[in-house]
């Protein structure tokens, strides 16, 4: 029996350098808005446009006290953070402050991606991942309600040619939420976006809500299987993809059965990034994990050493005690 120790969380990791010290982690989400508008079947019910936004002093002062040691910034969460009239001032402030070397990414659904914008994060050298859940109008637009997807086709197909001459791990990307609706659909949503000249793909699976959630068969494992094949047949790079799927590992080339491995489960997320609301609210990881503290009247460091933390952290590894959003997390091959 082997130990299996690759999980998605050292993929997610992998771009941000080690952790400079232990008093800052190494990344950090920021939920700059829990607004969005779309409402995507996996995600919400409604559109929710209600002018939620991050404090700009609170905003300030997380960068202030986190960009010595951090080496990379999220900037995103639950929402959709282009939707902030301030959104390129805030970018700029990070870009001013943070440490050589830090990476800065983001996600979106790709209808707020107007040339302007699309010029402005490449000048600013953010990582961008265009949310991508179908190849066609039908299917794309029943999971990702609300969107247009030639809309949204034409804003990729621009920043993929805006973006031509960079590092295609560091190019504009598609990401791809595995659902039970799309995993036939897998290879011929990978040949859509390449047609659109991207070159970086993710995916990773919806563990949530029941509805949307994947059945880990043979045949979808192929299908997941095929579409990475697919991908890096085509010279595309594939940064993130599942690693363990309930009874199947990602062996090199193909899904394989876990019964003659020992696959670890433990998880360092809570030692090494964070995720910080909009409000102020803490959080273990960008999993949705645990709340920690509101640092609205503490400073980071006061709540990243606080005993709280610390009886979290101990949490996320011991199964008798572990957090509920932690038992079947993906990231770390619990799912």
């Amino acid at each position: 029996m082997k130990l299996y120790t690759n999980n998605m969380l050292q993929q997610q990791m992998s771009k941000a350098s080690g952790q400079i010290t232990p008093n800052i982690p190494a990344k950090v989400y920021l939920d700059l808005t829990p607004d969005c508008n779309l409402y995507c079947i996996m995600c919400r019910e409604s559109i929710e446009n209600s002018n939620r936004m991050m404090d700009l002093k609170l905003f300030k002062r997380i960068i202030d006290e986190t960009c010595e040691g951090v080496t990379g910034y999220s900037l995103f969460y639950t929402g959709e953070s282009l939707l902030l009239h301030d959104f390129k001032d805030r970018l700029e402030y990070i870009s001013k402050r943070k440490s050589p070397g830090t990476l800065l990414d983001i996600s979106t659904n790709g209808m707020l991606l107007t040339e302007d914008i699309s010029r402005f994060l490449i000048d600013q050298d953010i990582e961008v991942c265009i949310s991508f859940d179908g190849s066609n109008a039908e299917l794309f637009e029943r999971i990702r309600r609300g969107s247009s997807f030639t809309q949204i086709c034409r804003n990729v197909e621009r920043i993929a040619a805006l973006a031509s001459h960079m590092n295609p791990f560091r190019a504009p990307g598609i990401g791809i939420s595995i659902q039970k609706y799309n995993w036939r659909d897998l290879t011929n949503i990978i040949k859509t976006a390449n047609n659109l000249g991207v070159r970086r793909i993710s995916m990773w699976p919806v563990v949530n809500p029941d509805q949307c959630k994947i059945e880990t068969t043979e045949k979808v494992m192929r299908n997941i299987a095929d579409a990475i094949h697919y991908a890096e047949e085509k010279g595309m790079a594939v940064d993130m993809y599942p690693v363990r799927l309930k009874n199947y590992i990602w062996n090199s080339s193909e899904y394989t059965d876990i019964a003659d491995s020992f696959v670890d489960t433990k998880c360092h997320a809570p030692f090494t990034c964070t995720a910080i609301a909009w409000d102020g609210e803490v959080n273990l990881c960008c999993n949705y994990g645990d709340t920690v503290e509101n640092m609205s009247n503490k400073s980071f460091k006061d709540v990243w050493t606080s005993e709280r933390y610390r009886e979290l952290r101990r949490q996320v590894n011991d199964e008798a005690s572990m957090p509920e959003s932690c038992q079947n997390c993906f990231w770390v091959n619990r799912f």
